[in-house]
């Protein structure tokens, strides 16, 4: 009767540790509800408020000083936004590289830009290469918004890695009751209890 309540005490602390361990750090921060979905949730969500802002203020009819402020901040928004997801899978060093990439295209579209807003309604006839800074403002733009979705993409795939390497690697401890057949008496096919052993992972 005692070897079989310490055989059950046994089977439901080591219930209880598995439980426990299955819950235990499972992402970025530590944090149980960690979900790669958060990291495609900062990166759009801050980025769609970003160009969200940016045309507001390029389609209202308020204050020039106004427009000015709510429309760089939702470009910073815009170009920096995508970055967030990195940043809270702390890769600084992919977060970096896209922006940087997002910036200089950017730069080039302006640059396109401005060419073309310089250069008058009559350009195009003076200008030996026409289409060339239409093109290259048209591809900028194309390559910062590819840029965009890819930094986005990465970073749900990087916290899914990171969430599961930390699922994988963090510590793990179960009790078993340790079972074996009688060594005096008669041979019966029911083992009984012969201890109690522990498992350990870290």
């Amino acid at each position: 009767m005692r070897a079989t309540k310490v055989s059950i005490i046994a089977l439901l602390l080591a219930g209880a540790l598995s439980a426990s361990d299955a819950h235990a750090g499972e992402g970025p921060g530590a944090d149980p509800d960690a979900s790669p979905w958060t990291a495609v949730g900062l990166s759009a969500g801050v980025t769609t408020f970003g160009y969200g802002a940016l045309a507001v203020a390029a389609s209202s009819s308020g204050e020039l000083t106004s427009r000015r402020i709510i429309a760089l901040s939702g470009l910073s928004l815009g170009l920096f936004g995508p970055a967030t997801g990195h940043l809270w899978t702390s890769d600084f060093d992919r977060a970096a590289l896209f922006t940087a990439g997002r910036l200089l295209l950017a730069g080039t579209a302006t640059l396109g830009i401005t060419r073309m807003i310089a250069g008058g309604p009559d350009a195009a006839a003076r200008d030996p290469h026409p289409y060339l800074d239409e093109t290259l403002a048209i591809a900028s733009l194309a390559g910062v918004a590819a840029l965009t979705v890819w930094e986005t993409v990465d970073a749900y795939r990087r916290a899914a890695d990171q969430i599961e390497d930390a699922r994988r690697a963090r510590p793990s401890f179960t009790v078993a009751p340790l079972l074996a057949p009688p060594l005096s008496g008669a041979v019966t096919t029911s083992p009984t209890l012969a201890g109690v052993q522990a498992f350990a992972r870290f």
